[in-house]
């Protein structure tokens, strides 16, 4: 800056932190001045770590771009660049620009051939631009801005000022330029670059004389006066087109310009000085500014002066640098001496100023800029100047500073077109709490079920996390429920974290999100968002695929599926096994659909037909009937009599102590010491393992073929010798493979009993313990397998021979996720070999102990005779390492009972039977028995129980519709069968049957309300192995409760494809017509008639319902409805205005669906 200072000592390299002014002390401009520096360094500096080069703050940025009409407008507001402060206090136009002139007077005056391209600046060409911020101090005095002259104590020269300003220019791009936001753009990097110009300065050193009688002249600086000198680029470029000029009182000398001679080599100034010393004077040089060339970067003109007279420059006109008339300098037109100038064409030596103050300019290519400078302080005291003497005295520029921005990107295409905002923005320091995603997204789930894993958010400020903020979590799509909700209001804890549980919706797209809020329950941030995926169900062969049997009979085994969703069985789904082709049945029908039990299977019994192709399909089925999943087919061969294949199986594998030998399980060598027993499902020949007398019992047959294997894999290579073969380091390394050791023993047939016995040398091998040297080696565990050869045994007692079906399935087991077998084994083909295989350690500790039931669900025979008394039994079996507790049996309904003692205690490997009862009493149940203990693979599990009947009698299902006739009780001659309530389905009192039993013949039925008064009577009259649907709605005009009585019609059709009858109600007020969807009248019916209509396709049926104006239109899904009949009723008034209503039932008292 150009001020009447002493000297600037600032420097950031020193590390000042303030400046402590001392009592009696001399106070200098220096001191106060270094102050300053030093706090705006340290607010500079921390503003630009903080915010970066370049920022504004979101709510109040400045210098945003956009298009009004014909102008490019700049927004009002705060900017800062390079951590300095600019502001901009009311939109304005790019040309209107207060501290960046780009009118037409103003280019005129600076650039009157547009050498300098000002007419581009202001109307840029077609194209690209960049818009950036020029960031700047501007040095005013009082001679420039007079309101700083305090008045009051008659206006005396005192401080100057700086302003910031921010100038708003436009770089045209070059052709084949492109840019964005934050990518480099080389022609612009070139105009903004840095001055790399740099001044060395020093005192003259005088050479020492020869001649003894005169004296060496004085060196260093010589004047009486200490100065601030400075040194300015005039003309920019490199050195050499650069000029320079130089000032010993720092360009303070400078006044204003009053007048000018016709002949412009005379000029009038405000003042020629200060006083006789500090003022103009011939050989200075003068140089004409104004503000319009200082905002702009551009140097005034310079011209030496001739002679001074009074307040009247005279000039020398051919020294002129510029234009010399004053015109052409339109505000603040001012006139600032400088002593001397050079040009930058020499690098090589230093240069003299005056009085033995000397520079120096550097060459190399290096740059200068107008408006460049330098300040060196000169001293009498000691006759030299103050500058640095580090990397041999060469300083760049002090000044002037610039901070550059990009603020958009421009398009111009004849007049501004577009503009892309490239401002970087920041929040406050207070709202820089962020909500951040912790887990829970992308997983997968069962529809309707929630995700393994909860959803979690964090809040933080910076790294600390915020307690008690609150967070909103909302489902976005899908319809499932957060915490039970479609959207919950979360508080983070103490480590600032929230967690919902995410329940599915039935299916769709499933999406989530978390939203910080304020106070005011405002969102705060942008959401975080999850998605997870239903996972589909899948339907899976089990089991009954590809047997032999004879036209008319059942197979021996059971066609079995499994439904499951990832690992896991899914009970309760529906799965429809069919006839495809031989005419045969499954379960006694065509067709029929099975619900999975609690273990995902379903199953039912194939009877063959006659034809040789015979095949089964079994389909998975969604809510509404259809297909959800690709079917699993099955097929069987027919033979004649006598060419079944009949084999015989293995029921159980089991050690002598008594603990069952499961596949994938670990056995301990106490197992191994008590030998193995497997049972089969039929006596075992003794000629197929005999071998001569037992000595324990002699009429049993002993061990003599390889029929069954007993065998165990040990690591390979295993002593010294066989690992120095291979080359394989002697260590504790378990080698590459293993070998197969078949262990002697000797069987046994006993019945239906195959008993093996480890030989005395493999006793005696046991007893020493084979784990001791193995350990080291091997970790724990040794590998074992079991196999019976299918082909070599056969069944005593049979006329044919009767083989081993020793085929076993594997299928997950939940407790460890090992793998199981399935037993009994086969699959409908003799001869296949038994394999299981296990893991022998040192001492089996399983500690802990473990649940399995045979069957997984009890199923009771088709009963009619009420009162007969029907049981099953379910064996319970202990495959841990602990004691099983039996706490609680518990089954339901009424019907079912359970006989066993409590508590029930199950050695390991041991099993214990208990005794489930039904009591026909002429209804179907499904219910399930419910065991408690402290198993730790299932603490709680669940056998589904059934009970079907055959049609001893009537059943009675009671519907009303509550929304019309209000909460309704019902009495069948007087016993109570339903209390009042609000649901549309009768439940028999106290059961889980949807019918009510009713013996054949008269019956009165009544129907009260919630006061137990009667609102309506219906006499009855049952037949032996019908359903009744009795009815009640409200008469819309006489406000009572009516009754309709619809037996169930079930004429089937011969291939199921149709429904087998539409049962049409009318309880309107008034005739009705029945439509189908052609239009056609169906029937009509009169109020209180009902109408059986047949023939209608098992697809979706529509029906309207039109008397005069009054019309229900209704579309019922009838799919997978083949030989049932469906109830449809119609209520209302057919009065125009009045409501109408068309429901449907089937034959269980569901809603039939509709749309």
């Amino acid at each position: 800056m150009k001020a009447d200072l002493s000297r600037s000592t600032f420097d950031p390299a020193r590390h000042v932190k303030r400046v402590p002014l001392q009592q009696g002390r001399v106070q200098t401009d220096a001191d106060a001045n270094e102050q300053l520096d030093v706090v705006f360094y340290r607010a500079e500096t921390e503003a630009a770590d903080l915010i970066g080069g370049c920022g504004g703050p979101i709510d109040g940025a400045g210098f945003g771009l956009s298009i009004a009409g014909a102008d490019l407008m700049i927004g009002a507001g705060r900017y800062y660049a390079g951590g300095t402060l600019v502001e901009n206090e009311a939109e304005v136009a790019y040309d209107a620009q207060p501290y960046y002139p780009l009118d037409a007077a103003t280019r005129d005056a600076l650039d009157p051939d547009d050498t300098l391209g000002l007419d581009a600046l202001a109307e840029p060409p077609d194209g690209e631009c960049l818009a950036y911020l020029d960031v700047w101090e501007w040095h005013r005095t009082a001679l420039e801005e007079p309101p700083i002259r305090e008045v009051a104590l008659g206006g005396p020269d005192t401080a100057t000022r700086t302003r910031v300003l921010g100038q708003v220019k436009l770089h045209a791009l070059e052709a084949g330029e492109t840019a964005d936001c934050v990518g480099p753009i080389a022609s612009w990097e070139d105009v903004i670059a840095p001055s790399t110009g740099q001044l060395s300065a020093r005192t003259d050193v005088a050479a020492a004389s020869t001649d003894p009688c005169i004296v060496t002249p004085g060196a260093g600086y010589r004047r009486l006066e200490n100065q601030l000198y400075r040194v300015e680029v005039h003309d920019g470029g490199t050195l050499a087109d650069a000029t320079f000029k130089w000032d010993r009182d720092n360009g303070t000398i400078v006044a204003r310009l009053d007048a000018q001679s016709p002949t412009f080599d005379e000029w009038t100034l405000s003042s020629v000085g200060r006083d006789a010393v500090l003022r103009f004077a011939p050989g200075d040089w003068a140089e004409l500014i104004d503000d319009a060339r200082e905002l702009h970067g551009l140097p005034g003109t310079l011209v030496q002066v001739d002679s001074v007279a009074g307040d009247v420059l005279t000039v020398d006109l051919t020294t002129a640098t510029g234009p010399i008339d004053g015109a052409a300098f339109l505000e603040n037109a001012r006139v600032r001496r400088w002593n001397g100038v050079f040009d930058g064409d020499n690098d090589a030596s230093f240069r003299d100023l005056e009085d033995g103050v000397q520079v120096r300019v550097r060459g190399g290519g290096r740059r200068y800029r107008t408006g460049d400078y330098w300040t060196i302080p000169a001293r009498t005291n000691t006759g030299d100047v103050e500058w640095p003497t580090e990397d041999g005295g060469w300083v760049v520029a002090e000044g002037i500073g610039h901070h550059y921005c990009r603020l958009g990107l421009v398009t111009v295409a004849d007049g501004w077109d577009a503009v892309t905002d490239c401002r970087s923005l920041f929040p406050p320091v207070t709202e820089l709490t962020g909500l951040f995603y912790v887990g829970g997204d992308g997983q997968e789930g069962a529809p309707l079920e929630p995700l393994a894993h909860r959803l979690q958010v964090g809040v933080a400020n910076g790294l600390h996390p915020v307690e008690g903020a609150r967070v909103r979590v909302s489902v976005v799509d899908g319809g499932g429920q957060l915490d039970g909700s479609a959207a919950v209001e979360v508080a983070t804890d103490a480590d600032g974290l929230a967690s919902v549980a995410w329940t599915l919706g039935a299916g769709g797209p499933q999406r989530a999100e978390a939203e910080l809020l304020d106070a005011a329950g405002d969102p705060l941030h942008l959401p975080v968002r999850f998605a997870a995926e239903i996972e589909n169900l899948t339907l899976d062969y089990v089991g009954g695929d590809g047997q032999h049997g004879v036209q008319g009979e059942t197979l021996p085994y059971p066609l079995q599926v499994g439904v499951s969703r990832g690992d896991t069985p899914v009970a309760g789904e529906t799965v429809r096994f069919r006839i495809v082709a031989g005419g045969g049945t499954v379960d006694g029908q065509p067709a029929v659909e099975v619900a999975t039990l609690v273990d995902g299977t379903a199953t039912v019994r194939w009877t063959l037909g006659g034809g040789d192709d015979q095949r089964v399909e079994a389909a998975l089925l969604d809510g509404d009937g259809n297909e959800a999943h690709l079917p699993v087919r099955f097929s069987a061969q027919v033979g004649g009599p006598g060419e079944t294949d009949p084999g015989f199986h293995v029921e159980r594998v089991l050690w002598q102590n008594g603990f069952i030998l499961r596949n994938d399980a670990r056995a301990g060598l106490d197992d191994l010491r008590s030998g193995l027993l497997v049972a089969f499902d039929a006596p075992l020949a003794k000629e197929a393992v005999r071998g001569g007398p037992s000595e324990q019992a002699p009429d049993a047959m002993t061990f003599a073929k390889p029929v069954c294997t007993l065998t165990l894999h040990l690591p390979y290579p295993l002593d010294a010798s066989e690992r120095n073969l291979w080359n394989f380091p002697d260590r504790l390394s378990p080698g590459f493979g293993t070998r197969p050791i078949r262990l002697d023993g000797t069987l046994v047939a006993e019945e239906d009993r195959l008993l093996w016995n480890p030989s005395d040398p493999v006793l005696e091998w046991l007893e020493k313990n084979p784990f001791s040297v193995l350990l080291p080696r091997v970790a724990d565990r040794l590998l074992g397998s079991l196999r019976l050869a299918g082909d070599k045994l056969w069944a005593a007692d049979t006329e044919r021979p009767v083989y081993l079906d020793g085929e076993a399935f594997g299928r997950p087991r939940a407790s460890d996720g090992g793998t199981d077998v399935v037993l009994p084994s086969g699959d409908g083909r003799r001869g296949s070999d038994f394999e299981l295989w296990f893991w022998l350690v040192e001492t089996r500790e399983d500690g802990r102990p473990s649940i399995a039931v045979s069957p997984a669900a009890l199923r009771f025979p088709e009963v009619s005779a009420p009162g007969q008394r029907l049981e099953r039994t379910l064996r319970i079996r202990n495959d841990g390492g602990a004691p099983l507790q039996i706490t609680s049996l518990d089954v339901g309904p009424g019907v079912f009972r359970v006989e066993a003692p409590l508590p029930l205690r199950v050695e390991p490997g041991a099993e214990a039977d208990v005794l489930v009862t039904y009591t026909a009493n002429g209804q179907q149940f499904a219910g399930q028995l419910t065991i408690s203990s402290n198993a730790e693979n299932e603490p709680t599990l669940v056998v589904p129980v059934q009970a079907r009947a055959a049609d001893g009698a009537a059943r009675l299902q009671f519907i009303h519709n509550a929304a019309d006739v209000g909460d309704l009780g019902v009495t069948l001659d007087d016993e109570i069968l339903r209390p009042a309530n609000s649901d549309r389905r009768t439940f028999a009192y106290q059961t889980a049957s949807p019918f009510v039993l009713a013996a054949a013949g008269a019956h009165v039925l009544t129907v009260f309300d919630a006061n137990r008064e009667a609102v309506a009577t219906q006499a009855l009259q049952f037949e032996a192995g019908r359903a009744y649907t009795v009815v009640a709605t409200r008469a819309a005009r006489t406000g009572g409760v009516r009754l309709t009585v619809t037996p169930d019609v079930r004429t089937a059709s011969g291939d199921g494809d149709r429904v087998g009858a539409l049962v049409i109600n009318t309880l309107a007020e008034g005739r009705i017509d029945v439509r189908r969807r052609g239009g056609d009248v169906v029937t009509g019916l009169e109020p209180g008639a009902r109408s059986e209509v047949t023939g209608i396709n098992a697809g979706q049926a529509t029906l309207t319902l039109a008397v005069g104006d009054a019309t229900a239109r209704t579309t019922f899904d009838l799919r997978s409805r083949g030989g049932q009949s469906v109830v449809i009723l119609a209520s209302g008034s057919t009065v125009p205005g009045d409501p109408m209503e068309l429901i449907a039932f089937d034959a269980d008292g569901q809603r039939v669906p509709t749309r």
